[in-house]
């Protein structure tokens, strides 16, 4: 043509394009070029040969460029043409050109086909937009292209790797649908279904889908039995993880390393040693031989059960096997000699790991440190407790309740404030038990001020105090004989609508013993409060007030001579002594004639 100086016409141009599309596609695009300069107009069917080629040819992103620069020539693709140009989108990861695309399509009067419907669905569940996938899946049903089971299973799997409560609701809703529609169910729908549940912890459904799959004889796969598991182990219920354990062989399903530490780690958190050691039993026998982790939760499942001895004899295997243990396993056996009372050999297991460079965590520390305060080793605790600090460990609140109880019970207030404010400043989580424990330091030291002090500090914090907290600071009141205070503070018990005990009404005695002023007041509000909330008297309510009489001859004359002429005076009934009181009582004859 170009010797016989013709012009190539659209027709030409048009046989081009679809000719060289198949072989070569960057001289199709050439032509294709050169016609748009020329002015003229491609055929919807020239287009298409394109967009076939180069999806073939694995060019999505060639594929979308190619649908929006038919836009500048005012160009209409095929009808046939949008799956591909909507799949090319959704292979780009460009949902929403893909779902703007699909809009136009609808605009022009094309009817979407099952294709499009699909590719749309899988693009926007990927992407988390499973408002738009579930809307698409509705709009499938109306208009007769009924979905497939892996249509469902595209949304089903969204809403569990986007785990909330609506989610799953419409994961459970979208599976009724299924069987209302008769879309028959597979392993792959139940397993996502499963996983579904068990990331929003609804144990009980992934259960009850497990044994779906049973009636209705659904394979179950490796994936069905470790959602199961893995289900029982978030509700730490080793019992029923065991059971599902020992489907597994009948099924046909070869049990993963992974899924064997799953259920040794629930037993770990139960304590079921027993049932850890034959899991770890069964490892042996497996091709799977149990490595140091294996190891290591058994021994924590010891430790929890409190056999000390069981704990030693897995350890001393895994040092038989040529297993280095852990810390995981060295923090297992701490605590197992610590649970069971054996706190000094607990230390030496430390000394050990130390010695042969094994670095401890959080878990080792906070272990050893309830070791120490079990024994009343203060100052060995707090070696622990310094060196924890400077290896930027930030421990765990067990570890220094247990240190802050220990504290309390040798009235070492200032350590207990130190541990305190090391909880602040690492953001451990503070408890109505640790600030009463605190409270109760500064009791034993007779500091009724910092008592008050922390008493203020937990309520700003907003950690709400209880009758001990307010028993252990009216407590305090005691050591000064401060009855304003023990008064304010019984105001504040009160308000916040906790009720006062035994204990407390023994306290409150215990500052009318103690006070030179105010003390009928206080003694005369202790009885009425004791009285109005139908508390009984004990041995120790018994000895204070005999003291309280004692002490002070004007009570004597009002109220009677003995403690149980006081009682009787207010209408207040003595309980029943137990077996330890009567014993004290014989001893001291504090209950009179």
């Amino acid at each position: 043509m170009a010797r016989q100086r013709l012009v190539p016409n659209a027709v030409a141009y048009n046989a081009m394009v679809k000719a060289f599309a198949k072989h070569d596609r960057k001289k199709a695009l050439d032509f294709l070029g050169e016609m748009n300069l020329r002015g003229l107009s491609a055929s919807p069917d020239t287009y298409h040969s394109l967009f076939l080629a180069l999806w073939q040819a694995g060019d999505a992103h060639a594929v979308v460029a190619l649908f929006f620069s038919m836009r500048t020539v005012n160009a209409v693709p095929k009808v046939e043409s949008f799956p591909i140009v909507v799949a090319s989108c959704i292979a780009v990861a460009d949902v929403k050109k893909a779902l703007s695309i699909f809009s136009g399509m609808k605009q022009v009067g094309a009817a979407p086909d099952r294709g499009i419907y699909v590719s749309l669905i899988q693009g926007c569940s990927s992407t988390g937009d499973i408002d738009t996938a579930a809307k698409l899946l509705d709009e499938m049903n109306a208009v007769g292209l009924e979905p497939t089971v892996s249509t469902y299973g595209y949304v089903i799997d969204a809403c569990g790797r986007y785990p909330s409560f609506h989610n799953l609701q419409r994961a459970l809703a979208l599976h009724q649908e299924m069987k209302r529609f008769g879309i028959p169910l597979n392993t792959a729908v139940y397993n996502t279904l499963l996983a579904s549940c068990v990331k929003n912890q609804e144990t009980e459904k992934a259960i009850r889908f497990f044994e779906e799959m049973k009636t209705l004889r659904i394979p179950r796969d490796l994936g069905t039995f470790i959602s199961v598991i893995g289900a029982c182990a978030k509700s730490v219920d080793s019992n029923r993880a065991i059971a599902y354990y020992h489907e597994m062989k009948p099924s046909g399903v070869q049990c993963v390393r992974s899924t064997y530490h799953t259920i040794l780690s629930v037993c770990a958190k139960n304590g079921n040693y027993v049932k850890a050691t034959e899991i770890l039993s069964d490892m042996k026998k497996s091709q799977l031989s149990p490595d140091a982790q294996s190891f290591a939760f058994t021994m924590d499942a010891c430790a929890k059960g409190k056999d000390v001895h069981k704990a030693l004899e897995v350890f001393q295997e895994m040092k038989q096997r040529g297993l280095s243990p852990t810390s995981g396993a060295y923090t297992a056996l701490i605590e197992a000699f610590s649970k069971t009372g054996y706190s000094y050999d607990a230390i030496k297991i430390y000394d050990e790991m130390k010695q042969i460079g094994i670095s401890p965590n959080a878990f080792t520390f906070s272990a050893l440190i309830e070791a120490c305060a079990r024994v009343g080793e203060i100052g060995r605790a707090f070696s622990v407790f310094e060196e924890m600090k400077q290896s930027n460990v930030a421990g765990n609140a067990s570890a220094f309740t247990s240190l802050i109880d220990a504290c309390a019970k040798r009235g070492e207030m200032e350590k207990a404030i130190v541990v305190l404010e090391h909880m602040k400043e690492k953001s451990i989580a503070l408890s109505t038990r640790i600030y009463t424990s605190v409270i109760n330091a500064c009791t034993k030291a007779g500091d009724s001020e910092k008592a008050f002090g922390m008493l203020d500090e937990m309520c700003s914090f907003g950690i709400p105090p209880n009758v001990k907290t307010f028993t252990s600071v009216i407590t305090a009141c005691s050591h000064t004989g401060d009855v304003a205070k023990a008064r304010k503070v019984l105001y504040h018990l009160k308000s916040c609508g906790v009720r006062p005990n035994i204990f407390t009404f023994n306290a409150l005695l215990g500052v009318c013993i103690s006070s030179r002023t105010q003390r009928k007041e206080l003694f005369l509000e202790t009885m009425k409060e004791m009285k109005m909330n139908k508390v009984k008297a004990n041995t120790f309510i018994l000895v204070s007030l005999n003291e309280l009489l004692r002490l002070d001859a004007g009570l004597r004359y009002e109220f009677g001579e003995t403690a149980k002429d006081v009682l009787g005076a207010f209408r207040i009934d003595i309980g029943e002594p137990s077996a330890a009181e009567m014993a004290g009582l014989r001893r001291k004859k504090e209950w009179g004639p």
